[in-house]
């Protein structure tokens, strides 16, 4: 099957719109040591992988005219829906995070003589080569993103600095520093976030509305709770702070909230529940080794099990990333009737990485 075929599928994501069944939401807690970010994934299917995926392959974009190319200078953890390289969200070993969120208003640029990647692919290739917000952004101007589902993202390092990055009319609008005040990010542009946000008491504007909605049933409501609660510090465990957040933001009706995730970017460490296993799990990227030749390695977001999970992740193969790519298709309504020979080519796309030559090393500092 072509990579043509391959690419087409992915940009059927274009298809469907409507933040009300895509609503994600992310937010960032800075601890006195390092960042906790927050994230909750609403979507139809609650399939997904946990992946650690190793530094030193060299890769090749899944979209056909203009791929664009690298080498994972780090390795990462990322979940996973539609199959390897393909993350929902992600840590790499750095401490740098990306995830992404359903924008409506999004809109890439038009075809010009950059190469080219798809929006989740995006994730991936931020988290093999970028080591700070500033080389997000950098990668962010000279890789274009091809026409595909409207994404917006936001991007943290461990050093707390932080970039919500959009594509607004076919350009790049990218926020850091003091254009953003809050480093959080929903299913609305981040500019209509902050203006729903100065409406409330003690965050600007006309303070016409209460601290806090009552419910984070919508877009910027789940915006104004995140911002809220990240003002408003427990003073105890952040990582159960974190997790409060993420349950006031919880989603219900066709996409409800599938995946709670909390990062440690400091200790490079995930928490996770999912709405089938409610018990929360913990991975540590550190204790894995990332070189190219060893096999990345996964774990079902659905497995039975509670605590340090690090352990229990296992060689990762293409016959399991084809069994989740085709049972997430199957179960997402525009992507129902994709013809299994294209699903096929998609998840063994990854197949063709390879090592660089000498390999590269990672660098956790």
């Amino acid at each position: 099957m072509t990579k043509r075929f391959a690419t087409g599928i992915l940009m059927l994501f274009v298809s469907h719109v409507g933040a009300d069944a895509t609503a994600c939401t992310t937010v960032c807690f800075t601890d006195a040591t390092a960042p906790v970010v927050a994230y909750n994934y609403d979507f139809y299917s609650s399939d997904g992988l946990v992946l650690v995926n190793p530094r030193g392959l060299t890769k090749a974009s899944v979209v056909r005219g203009n791929p664009h190319t690298w080498t994972a200078r780090f390795g990462s953890l990322t979940f996973n829906q539609f199959g390897r390289d393909l993350p929902m969200t992600g840590i790499n070993e750095h401490g740098l995070f990306v995830s992404q969120m359903w924008l409506d208003e999004g809109k890439y640029p038009a075809v010009d003589a950059r190469s080219e990647v798809n929006p989740l692919e995006w994730i991936q290739l931020q988290l093999d080569t970028a080591a700070s917000v500033a080389d997000v952004l950098k990668t962010a101007r000279e890789v274009r993103i091809r026409s595909g589902p409207p994404l917006h993202y936001l991007a943290i390092d461990r050093a707390g600095n932080a970039a919500v990055i959009e594509f607004l009319d076919g350009e790049l609008r990218a926020r850091t520093g003091a254009e953003l005040p809050i480093p959080a990010l929903t299913n609305s542009t981040y500019a209509d976030s902050l203006a729903a946000l100065a409406r409330h008491k003690g965050f600007g504007g006309d303070g016409a509305l209460p601290n806090l909605p009552p419910t984070g049933d919508t877009s910027l409501a789940r915006f104004v709770v995140a911002a809220a609660d990240r003002a408003a510090p427990t003073g105890g465990d952040p990582i159960a702070q974190a997790f409060g957040t993420l349950e006031r933001v919880r989603q219900s009706g066709s996409t409800p909230t599938r995946w709670s995730i909390v990062y440690e970017l400091g200790s490079l460490r995930a928490h996770f529940r999912t709405e089938g296993q409610a018990a929360i799990r913990r991975v540590d990227l550190t204790a894995f080794d990332l070189a190219c030749t060893q096999p990345a390695r996964m774990l079902d977001v659905d497995t039975p099990l509670d605590g340090d999970v690090t352990a229990r992740l296992t060689t990762y193969t293409t016959a399991a990333n084809l069994d989740l790519v085709m049972r997430s298709f199957r179960k997402t309504p525009f992507l129902a009737n994709t013809p299994d020979e294209g699903i096929r080519s998609l998840a063994r796309h990854p197949e063709r990485a390879r090592c660089a030559a000498g390999d590269v090393d990672g660098d956790r500092r």
